[in-house]
Order: structure tokens, then sequence, then C-alpha cells
């Protein structure tokens, strides 16, 4: 499955575990969704220097653990790319136009 989106946050959980949410439109709703990150796909996300506020594409599997009598369903990541760059906001002083 593909899904493509907004970073909202990148979550380091251990040293082989990442997670990576993004903002994703459903109708006229934008929800954010949570993505595990394995090693390879940590190393990917350093080296291409991904960051909070980068459009992504993120293909992924679905896998569900049983625990408890309750199943619980992960959204792994198999391939991660960058769509566009998220861009600093910079501050403008309307009077002057100088940028801060």
């Amino acid at each position: 499955m593909v899904v493509v989106g907004k970073i909202l946050n990148i979550i380091n959980a251990t040293d082989k575990v990442m997670q990576v949410v993004i903002r994703v439109k459903k109708d006229d709703i934008y929800l954010p969704v949570a993505f595990v990150c394995f090693t390879e796909i940590k190393a990917l996300i350093c080296q291409l220097r991904i960051e909070k506020g980068d459009y992504v594409k993120i293909t992924y599997y679905l896998k569900s653990k049983k625990f408890d009598e309750h199943y619980s369903t992960s959204a792994i990541v198999q391939k991660i790319s960058i769509t566009q760059k998220g861009t600093n906001q910079l501050m403008v002083d309307m009077e002057t136009g100088e940028i801060m």
C-alpha cells in the first residue's frame, strides 16, 4: 500500500526502531497516522535527511500480532521517499519588508 503525506513527527523509539507520524487526508478530514520503521529504513531516513515538515511517499504493509486475546496492528514501512522538502517559515516585517 502507498500513502503520501506531511511528516508531523519523527520518534526514535530504540536504536533499531523509529516511528514516523504523517498527516493524511481522508475525505475532508486530516488524520495523523503512525508508521514503524526498522533499521534499514531508519538509516535511509537519516541519509536522506528527512525531517518534520517534509512531504513523503511511504510504501508499507500491515502486520498484526495477538496479545492477550486482542490483536495489535502495525503499519511497517518498506520504502520512503521525499516528494517535497518542507520550508522554514520566515517572518517578514510588513512595514519595512525586512526578513527576520
